[in-house]
């Protein structure tokens, strides 16, 4: 994936390493170039989709200048969808086509992010080839803001759904069903941890296509890294070992994903809400797993134990399944 200034081409490596940084007072303004296509049926151009990169100083070409664009004058802002990890996301209509797209939107000054973690998402979503994942489509780079347009979900998180409190065991269970569908591809095809696994994460489509999103803090998995250490995530539905600092694997998704199944059981909350998110993370390094019967009785105004008779045995034995604290078990 390359980006274009007078001077340069500025890209990242497809093993997800950076060997440079953006200089950002100067600003760039053009899409990638790669030598890959691929046809989106959203769009009646071929639009060039990245298999590697790494960073060069070549000097621009003469006959690639007219590629120089503002992705402004391609797309048309429409409105606020949402604040993702590292920008807001809006949604965009490509002006040739009339297709809608999302554009996530960072401002490079501003932004406390590393430009690794940054490029990290568009990294990830570049390799992923899943329709349980959120697909990505191009970068822009003009001035000091980063376009990243991927595919526009037309529907709403399954964290809005949860908190409209309409959602049912069978509802809660088609959207872990097909997230698993998304985690399996990540961890087992793409060779990636997510590690931010939450219902604010999951969109659905209003054909009831769910989509996992948001791959700005997702690492490497690989058979020379099988385990990694970093602490990432959001506390809430962070797994034990990676608050504890120890070397995790892909079943720290496993873990948020329980936590994301009693967050869409409990109206959007997930456990220790009620808590400082450091206090939270001691509880969930310190405490017994925590369950359904006691995010319910700590979220709703009713009791706890009878709420959570509304789900079934199986629904249970599910979460505590993903909430072992053994990661190898």
């Amino acid at each position: 994936m390359k980006f274009f200034n007078g001077g340069g081409i500025v890209s990242t490596n497809g093993n997800g390493h950076v060997d440079d940084k953006m200089d950002k007072k100067r600003g760039f303004s053009l899409i990638y170039v790669s030598t890959a296509f691929n046809s989106l049926r959203r769009h009646s151009q071929m639009i060039k989709k990245p298999k590697s990169a790494s960073i060069s100083h070549d000097i621009y070409p003469e006959a690639l200048k007219k590629r120089i664009t503002d992705p402004e004058l391609l797309f048309k802002r429409e409105y606020l969808v949402g604040k993702g990890t590292f920008g807001h996301v809006y949604k965009v209509t490509d002006r040739g086509t009339g297709a809608p797209l999302a554009a996530k939107i960072i401002d490079l000054e501003k932004s406390t992010q590393d430009l690794e973690d940054v490029q990290q998402e568009i990294i990830v979503l570049s390799q992923c080839n899943s329709p349980y994942i959120i697909e990505y489509f191009a970068s822009y780079v003009k001035n000091h803001s980063l376009w990243i347009m991927m595919e526009y979900v037309d529907g709403t998180s399954a964290k809005q759904l949860a908190k409209s409190g309409l959602l049912q065991e069978k509802h809660i269970g088609v959207i872990i069903r097909e997230t698993l569908k998304g985690l399996d591809y990540l961890h087992t095809n793409a060779l990636k941890i997510h590690r931010d696994i939450k219902a604010a994460n999951i969109l659905i489509s209003l054909h009831g296509e769910v989509k996992l999103a948001d791959f700005g803090v997702a690492g490497q998995l690989s058979e020379s890294v099988t385990k990694r250490a970093s602490l990432v995530g959001s506390p809430f539905w962070m797994a034990p070992e990676i608050i504890k600092d120890s070397e995790y694997t892909f079943k720290a998704d496993i873990w948020s994903l329980g936590i994301c199944s009693i967050e869409l059981a409990a109206k959007g909350s997930p456990p220790y809400v009620h808590l400082h998110p450091m206090k939270a993370m001691i509880s969930i390094a310190e405490d017994p797993s925590p369950c359904l019967e006691s995010t319910l009785a700590m979220t709703s105004s009713g009791d706890g134990i009878r709420d959570a008779e509304k789900f079934s045995s199986k629904f249970k034995c599910f979460i505590d399944l993903c909430l072992n604290k053994e990661p190898d078990q």
